[in-house]
């Protein structure tokens, strides 16, 4: 597959224009390599990065969590009960509002990190379509690849290491297994959560990752010829505009009454 058809399968993904141009090069030279190359496979791979990226458009974890979030979240860290509903700690009145601070106490000693004066935490929090998360993760990926181990972790928010490193979760992770049986559940699980659970559905956003996989699980099967080498046109340019994607489907509502992008706990990555 090359760039062009890939500009295609990312606009009905639900891709903006600007954002089909500047990654559909990444997608297209990297898809062989990781074996994401059939109807099921890419339907599936696509409609996980959308609904953990926001079609692309938030590419690193969002910390920015008020106390009331924190204590909501990691109930056994930061709510005075230790239950969902209780009222914050004092530990989660201290690092409200600093997405650093949150990041470094969160994951400290954990996923490989230090301690939370290392700074691991927010050093290797969440980056990329897929959010590659940990010290553990982040070193296994740049050694797999060749990369130094001092490799600027930034640079998995940018395209190249961005898709590469999002497919090469996939790839660690056995997910194509997943997408070929067909168990698109499980697929949602193991980038979501960590690992194959028995309930149906249970993956943050599934409806929203469902509804876009049916979406491209159809339009790729009525047009099978872009999953070759040669540029196919089933989509004009000027179309690539009209796709929307529903404010609904980008924002998730806050408890504290305040709309912030999807924030999911990290330790669910391998």
């Amino acid at each position: 597959m090359n760039t062009d058809n890939w500009k295609q399968m990312l606009s009905h993904a639900g891709c903006n224009r600007e954002t089909v141009e500047k990654w559909s090069p990444s997608f297209a030279q990297y898809a062989k390599e990781y074996k994401i190359t059939t109807i099921l496979r890419i339907s599936a791979f696509l409609a996980n990065i959308m609904a953990e990226s926001h079609y692309l458009t938030a590419l690193r974890e969002n910390l920015n969590y008020s106390a009331k979030g924190l204590a909501n979240t990691w109930p056994s860290r930061y709510s005075v009960t230790g239950k969902r509903g209780g009222a914050p700690n004092a530990k989660a009145l201290a690092i409200a509002g600093h997405p650093e601070m949150i990041a470094n106490h969160c994951y400290a000693n954990r996923m490989g990190n230090g301690d939370e004066a290392s700074g691991d935490g927010w050093r290797y929090s969440g980056k990329g379509p897929i959010q590659i998360t940990g010290k553990t993760n982040t070193e296994s990926f740049f050694r797999d690849n060749g990369l130094s181990l001092t490799t600027d972790t930034n640079l998995l928010t940018l395209p190249d290491l961005g898709v590469k490193s999002a497919m090469w979760y996939w790839n660690k992770a056995n997910i194509n297994v997943n997408a070929d049986k067909p168990d698109f559940d499980g697929c949602c699980d193991k980038v979501n959560i960590g690992s194959k659970t028995r309930a149906i559905g249970d993956a943050h956003g599934y409806n929203t990752r469902l509804s876009i996989y049916n979406k491209l699980k159809d339009f790729l099967s009525h047009h099978p010829e872009l999953l070759e080498d040669k540029p196919v046109s089933v989509l004009k340019a000027s179309d690539m505009d009209k796709v929307v994607v529903p404010v609904d489907k980008l924002l998730e509502y806050d408890p504290d009454g305040e709309y912030q992008f999807e924030v999911v706990e990290n330790i669910r990555k391998l």
